[in-house]
């Protein structure tokens, strides 16, 4: 989004990703989403949320929580007004509707470090702007 300032809890970005139980472009990118975001989070750098709206639950909590709450899925519908499943909101700034690289013709190990690559470099690019953000 154009002239949007990146949002932001405690200074953090914030990253987002809608999913579903019950979907299997989901379920192939969950692990590795996962693990990137506990990496930036165990560094303090950002604040992330996996909601699996169907169940409206943040897997990256330890608690269960049954009901996506209304200003997620506001933010939810005003990016992908269809509620599509994947949908990755970064910083409420950039987003994506869908896995970039799955079923290219190559292997899963690759196709996944495609995934990383791009993660990190979105990341990286919302949490600069977040700190010049907050400089200004």
């Amino acid at each position: 989004k154009e002239n949007t300032e990146i949002c932001t809890q405690d200074g953090k970005p914030i990253i987002r990703l809608f999913a579903t139980t019950w979907c299997p472009h989901c379920k192939w990118i969950k692990e590795t989403y996962i693990d990137v975001m506990q990496e930036y989070m165990a560094k303090g750098e950002i604040v992330a949320y996996l909601w699996n709206a169907d169940v409206g639950d943040n897997v990256l909590t330890e608690k269960t929580e049954t009901v996506l709450p209304r200003e997620e899925n506001v933010i939810f519908q005003e990016f992908n007004s269809q509620q599509s499943i994947p949908t990755y909101i970064f910083g409420c700034k950039y987003s994506r509707v869908g896995n970039a690289f799955e079923g290219k013709s190559a292997s899963q190990k690759t196709l996944l470090a495609a995934e990383v690559k791009e993660f990190r470099f979105i990341i990286d690019k919302v949490i600069a702007e977040a700190k010049e953000q907050t400089a200004q």
